[in-house]
């Protein structure tokens, strides 16, 4: 009886350990190592999601995005550019048609979105921090999102 209380206890003390792993799941914004600038306020950063020009001193920030993650997806919509998916893509075609503004490279894996980020002069993008840590030539440089 008393190994089948410590065996239900560690289990339920496992389970637990395991939800507080996942509430500390967060998003955030990356850029490449070589890149200068050290952070971005959410209004350069949603200005660069709807493809304008965003500059700090001679630098030109150009936005990226993972594709193929449907909660990261549903993160960026409410916490970055805070609209639907389908009010985004209205407002890409907008500017693209007002300005020229070119729309953010989608990228459908982390490897590719990374290398992208990487080689660009001063490229973000939003990914898990989980996804960060395993890549190289990456810094974050804003937490976006944390949660779950």
């Amino acid at each position: 009886m008393i190994r089948r209380l410590a065996l239900f206890s560690l289990v339920i003390l496992a389970c637990m350990q395991t939800e507080s792993a996942r509430a500390e799941r967060s998003v955030v914004l990356v850029t490449g190592d070589e890149c200068e600038i050290e952070s971005l306020t959410m209004l350069e950063i949603r200005k660069a999601y709807f493809g304008l020009i965003v500059r700090r001193g001679n630098l030109i920030v150009r936005a990226f995005r993972l594709s193929n993650d449907e909660k990261l997806n549903r993160i960026f919509f409410q916490s970055v550019v805070a609209m639907s998916e389908k009010s985004y893509e209205r407002r890409l075609r907008s500017m693209l048609l007002k300005y020229g503004s070119p729309r953010p490279l989608e990228f459908s894996n982390v490897r590719a979105l990374s290398a992208a980020v990487r080689t660009a002069n001063c490229g973000i993008a939003y990914m898990w921090q989980e996804d960060l840590e395993q890549e190289t030539g990456l810094r974050s440089i804003r937490l976006l999102w944390q949660g779950d």
